[in-house]
């Protein structure tokens, strides 16, 4: 039970910590691709050199971090077309974003351009129990052990907390939000204040709308608590201030109901609900940019990514001598192609950094000009590959001994040596 506790905690550090992201096409793999993966890595074992290790928290941080980081772009890649079809991804739009956001999810097909109307009449919204106000004093409740249970529409939950001598509302008001939140059940709590400078918990579902014809999405109570009871009615745990609500929209004149602001339409478009449409309001128009405009958009995107690259690792590399020779590699990939992208109007900054000029974009962009911009991304995309199966070649280390040429054999030395740095700090 420890060790599988101590796992838990390098899980939710490394997750939390260093990849916060969703994931992407590019984490997912073909039995081909996993297969070039570990080839990849047999030949880099075979062929590196027994190395000393630099084991410093800075290190450990570079190479996690850089790897993560090279994850990041390689996303970003993916996000406008992937390594075949780079830039060629299509892209929505939305006539009023303060209503509606759209996202292009379809395959491209000629059937597909034509925009849908979307009005929206209400919003999904999230169960939210508001508790009661209570001065900063000591609680009038006897000091214990009280626990209460929160009934979600698949699992009840039973928790535990106590009371001490001379402790105020408040403190028990931080301990109680502190042990909803730590559990990660689908709820968020937190503590509000009003202006007579007493404080309230407040609960809100992290779900919006209701299912299966249910009224509320959790409830909260001690009737069959097996500590002492109580504490729900003295700090107003079970009072429903909002309920839960689907958002009710229309799509091409047509009503429709879900219970999330966030959906698909027709496989085509993936639309977020934003606000509220004026009564006598015209739909909100959603459908497919211009090819050029797609471009463009694609453009901005990869930009983006890259200039987040550069930035966020520049701050790991700083911190390492040999951690300059992975921003110097980056630079080379834009100073070869700056003459071709400079025609497209993207030009390096003395950062590194790349910055956009729509205008000189839009007036020079053909096929062939295109092609610089896809084969910077597809160096990009490759570079991306080498640092994410061996990100230890940029990591400050002493050379002990060399292999004997001709007769080496490979070794999981140097990837043991990536995924020991994980679990440095709870070993």
């Amino acid at each position: 039970m420890a060790n599988n506790l101590v796992l838990a905690q390098i899980y939710d550090q490394y997750l939390t910590t260093y990849s916060p992201q969703g994931t992407s096409a590019a984490d997912t793999h073909k039995k081909s691709e996993l297969r070039g993966v570990y080839n990849s890595i047999v030949k880099i074992n075979k062929e590196s050199p027994w190395v000393l290790q630099d084991r410093s928290v800075e290190t450990r941080d570079f190479a996690v971090g850089v790897k993560e980081q090279a994850r990041e772009l390689k996303n970003t890649i993916y996000s406008v077309g992937g390594s075949d079809d780079v830039l060629q991804k299509k892209a929505a739009f939305s006539e009023n974003e303060g209503i509606v956001t759209a996202e292009y999810i379809g395959n491209g097909a000629e059937d597909e351009t034509q925009s849908i109307e979307i009005k929206v009449n209400a919003l999904a919204t999230p169960q939210v129990n508001l508790g009661a106000f209570l001065t900063s004093e000591e609680p009038t409740l006897p000091a214990g052990t009280y626990s209460f249970d929160i009934n979600l529409p698949d699992m009840s939950y039973e928790f535990q907390f106590g009371i001490a001598e001379g402790e105020s509302n408040k403190d028990v008001q931080e301990r109680i939000v502190r042990l909803i939140n730590n559990t990660n059940i689908g709820l968020q709590a937190n503590i509000i204040g009003d202006e007579r400078s007493r404080s309230a918990i407040r609960i809100a579902s992290v779900t919006t709308g209701i299912n299966d014809d249910r009224e509320l999405n959790f409830s909260i109570n001690d009737s069959n608590s097996a500590k002492r009871k109580g504490a729900v009615d003295y700090f107003g745990l079970n009072y429903t201030a909002v309920m839960p609500k689907n958002a009710e929209f229309e799509v091409n004149g047509k009503p429709q109901v879900t219970n999330s602001n966030v959906f698909t339409i027709d496989k085509t478009f993936a639309v977020t609900l934003k606000g509220i449409s004026e009564p006598e309001s015209e739909p909100v128009k959603v459908g497919v940019k211009t090819d050029l405009e797609s471009m463009a958009d694609n453009i901005h995107t990869l930009v983006d990514g890259y200039n987040n690259f550069i930035k966020n690792t520049e701050t790991f590399a700083n911190a390492l001598s040999r951690g300059r020779k992975l921003m110097t590699d980056i630079h080379k990939l834009s100073v070869y192609y700056k003459e071709d992208l400079n025609t497209l109007g993207i030009s390096t900054n003395e950062d590194g950094t790349l910055t956009v000029n729509d205008k000189t974009l839009r007036e020079s962009a053909t096929e062939d000009s295109l092609k610089a911009v896809k084969n910077f991304a597809g160096s990009l995309l490759r570079k991306t590959n080498q640092i994410s199966i061996n990100p230890m070649e940029y990591v400050d280390k002493t050379v002990v001994a060399y292999k004997n040429p001709g007769k080496s054999f490979a070794s999981p030395y140097n990837t043991s040596q990536y995924s020991g740095m994980i679990f440095q700090g709870y070993c």
